[in-house]
């Protein structure tokens, strides 16, 4: 510090001060002071300030993100993610699942390992077995934990994949039109989408591709056909509004029209009418009004109905009734007029004229006797007896009826049995009839035995009531058998007891033949129960 003189009342003061002390005459500063002092100024504290509050934050961050990364929270969470639940677990166990404070934490970070799960299985960087794992965990740990939008959320990622792989397997199929639709259900979450959307124009253009070889194909052949074709287009939009498969297709459609009518021309030649109609029900439906198509069908049906009603004719001429019904209901569909049906029931009213003056003559030959407890009528062979059994000596074989006129129901009923002087206890009942043999095993409720005094036993069988008859098949095949062949012998056979063997009589294989026919005719015509 050094004096000098006050400018205003001369007296010595520091040279420091700002006013003289003396007389107070301010003083001005000295040009080395004022750089001093502007220095001094100008200096940037704010920038020590801001760069000592960014070495104390980082070095905060840096603690908190050092003990934040070695919590074991963080470290649990990683471990899922990893798919490390074993790891994760462990830690869990040792320091999470005691501590409220850290189990309350680390529940709350569990939506973003589920939701990364998800995300990872979508991307394909994780299998589908890596969600379950962790869910099992949440599930394990924490039994409330709600992962009912994430089930959600895999379970449409699952069945995205499940159909991009379909879609593969299907297009390497060729069966494109089952491939556009598979790829169409994989989502925009899916890892896949991209190519599915990518796969279904290249399936759509091989599909088109596909179909026009078929067309042009069909367009080539001598016996062009259009509906495996049409199908293939059928309700499959992208290909039904295509202007050159429609094209095509009505082209085709043309060539089969024309093959079809010629090809009905020639049949109609050779009297194959039914074929005929046949090759013009293949032609396409919207030409089935064109005035070439109406001309071939009314040529070959007029055609149709001459050739029919003489063949029908010839038969009826050798009282065929029933081959010629036959052979116009064949073609009765196809006769636009009503010639075909009213020969039919031409022939059909002489049928039926037949069938009751042969039902009249069987019933001549039978004895019938109405019982008015049952309500019912039984039928024997005439000089048989209706209220007996009829089985003898001799007569080993007999057929019998019961008739419910009111319900319209007739039971036919064939009887195995004989009358000798020793029992046998029936346990087998076999028949030979040329090559044809058949055994019929008999129960002890299917036997039924008698003794008649002074005249030895009687066993019978009632073959139509056996306990197991279905076992054998139809009586009917062993009526036919017995009834047409030269020689048929029935035996009736019991271990220890010996056997009994008989050759069915030609009047007994009549009577049996007389009532099996008038049970046919009933069943057949409903209309015979009146002349019972």
């Amino acid at each position: 510090m050094a004096l000098i003189k006050c400018p205003e009342c001369s007296k010595e003061i520091s040279d420091t001060v700002k006013k003289c002390p003396n007389c107070g005459y301010k003083l001005k500063l000295r040009r080395e002071d004022k750089s001093q002092f502007k220095t001094l100024k100008n200096f940037n504290w704010w920038k020590i300030l801001l760069i000592t509050f960014i070495v104390v934050v980082v070095a905060s961050g840096g603690i908190t993100f050092y003990f934040y990364m070695n919590s074991p929270v963080r470290k649990a969470q990683d471990y899922l993610k990893e798919g490390d639940i074993k790891q994760a677990q462990a830690i869990f166990d040792d320091e999470i699942k005691s501590d409220n404070k850290l189990s309350v934490k680390f529940e709350k970070g569990l939506a973003d390992v589920l939701s990364s799960a998800v995300g990872d299985y979508a991307k394909d960087s994780a299998k589908y077995d890596a969600y379950v794992s962790l869910k099992d965990f949440v599930a394990a740990n924490y039994k409330n934990y709600d992962v009912v939008s994430y089930e959600k959320q895999i379970k449409e990622i699952k069945a995205s994949k499940t159909s991009y792989d379909e879609a593969n397997k299907a297009q390497s199929d060729k069966k494109y039109s089952v491939a556009v639709s598979k790829y169409q259900k994989v989502i925009e979450r899916d890892s896949n989408y991209a190519d599915a959307q990518k796969q279904i124009d290249q399936c759509k253009t091989a599909h088109k591709e596909s179909v026009l070889n078929e067309i042009n194909k069909q367009i080539s052949s001598s016996e062009p056909s259009y509906k495996d074709a049409e199908g293939s287009i059928k309700y499959i939009d992208y290909l039904e509004n295509d202007g050159d498969l429609s094209a095509k297709l009505t082209e085709l459609k043309e060539k089969v029209k024309d093959y079809e009518v010629l090809n009905a021309e020639e049949l109609a030649k050779k009297n194959d009418f039914l074929k005929a109609f046949q090759a013009l029900n293949e032609v396409p439906s919207e030409y089935l009004e064109d005035s070439k198509v109406s001309g071939v069908k009314n040529t070959i049906t007029n055609a149709m109905v001459t050739w029919v009603t003489k063949e029908a004719s010839a038969l009826a001429n050798k009282k065929k009734y029933d081959k010629a019904v036959e052979l116009l209901e064949q073609y009765e569909s196809y006769d636009t007029g009503n010639t075909i049906s009213n020969k039919m029931k031409s022939y059909k009213k002489k049928i039926k004229d037949a069938v009751i003056a042969e039902f009249k003559k069987l019933k001549a030959n039978l004895t019938m006797k109405y019982d008015s407890v049952d309500d019912n009528y039984s039928v024997v062979n005439k000089g048989y007896d209706p209220e007996y059994l009829n089985i003898s000596r001799s007569i080993n074989m007999e057929a019998t009826a019961r008739v419910d006129k009111k319900e319209r129901e007739v039971d036919f009923m064939l009887i195995a049995g004989f009358q000798q002087d020793d029992w046998i206890f029936t346990e087998r009942v076999k028949f030979a009839s040329g090559k044809y043999r058949v055994t019929y095993p008999v129960s002890y409720s299917d036997r039924y035995t008698q003794v008649i005094y002074g005249d030895g036993i009687c066993e019978w069988i009632y073959l139509t009531n056996l306990t197991y008859s279905e076992v054998f098949g139809s009586i009917d095949n062993l009526v036919s058998k017995i009834t047409t062949s030269k020689k048929a012998t029935v035996r009736f056979e019991a271990d220890g007891n010996g056997s009994r063997s008989h050759t069915i009589t030609s009047s007994e294989k009549g009577n049996i033949k007389k009532v099996y026919k008038f049970c046919q005719l009933l069943e057949k015509y409903d209309y015979l129960y009146k002349y019972i």
